[in-house]
């Protein structure tokens, strides 16, 4: 059984086994869950670049808010990034198998990344201890996001093996797209 286009494997069994109502559902989701994705990162990167201008960290204009207590500008802003991020993706599902993987890799590097800013956290003005005076704790972080940059640099696999992997499940996803193409419809 072959999925082409827009139909996708949970859907296609979904009706090969008589429940169209849940693959009805299923292309539902798919279409709804992409619209409560986006206005979750859209809330949270505004308020984010909104308490990062209140810090002092930003340009102040984002630390405006309109009477409805909404940083329309952070809004604003945050389209205009996410926009500009969308260019170089010739469709939606290649933009959304790159956010999948992307998100995937993110999660590994949280535990590191997570102890690191509490330390420089602990050291600097959020805990009281002020041993890191303001504005050098940004060098720190810096800092300290080079040396994470430099050992995924020294841990990476080397260009030549990457490649070699991305053959191989090429070439696997091949050998399986034509067997199941091969196989009789039902």
């Amino acid at each position: 059984m072959a999925f082409n286009g827009l139909a996708g494997p949970f859907a296609g069994l979904a009706t090969a086994v008589g429940l169209g109502w849940l693959a009805v559902l299923l292309y539902v989701d798919a279409a709804v869950s992409p619209g409560g994705t986006g206005l979750i990162y859209v809330a949270s990167s505004s308020r984010l670049s909104y308490a990062l201008s209140r810090e002092g960290y930003v340009w102040s204009p984002l630390h405006w808010l309109n009477s409805k207590r909404v940083p329309i500008v952070g809004i604003v802003l945050t389209f205009v990034v996410g926009v500009i991020l969308f260019l170089p993706f010739p469709g939606w599902q290649k933009f959304v198998g790159f956010i999948t993987s992307a998100t995937v890799l993110s999660y590994a590097l949280v535990p590191p990344a997570l102890i690191g800013m509490a330390v420089i956290s602990w050291l600097g003005q959020y805990d009281g201890r002020d041993t890191i005076p303001f504005w050098w704790d940004i060098v720190v972080v810096a800092l300290f996001s080079l040396a994470v940059y430099a050992l995924a640099l020294s841990v990476r696999l080397a260009p030549e093996r990457t490649q070699e992997l991305i053959g191989d499940l090429t070439a696997e996803a091949e050998e399986e797209q034509r067997e199941l193409g091969a196989a009789p419809a039902h």
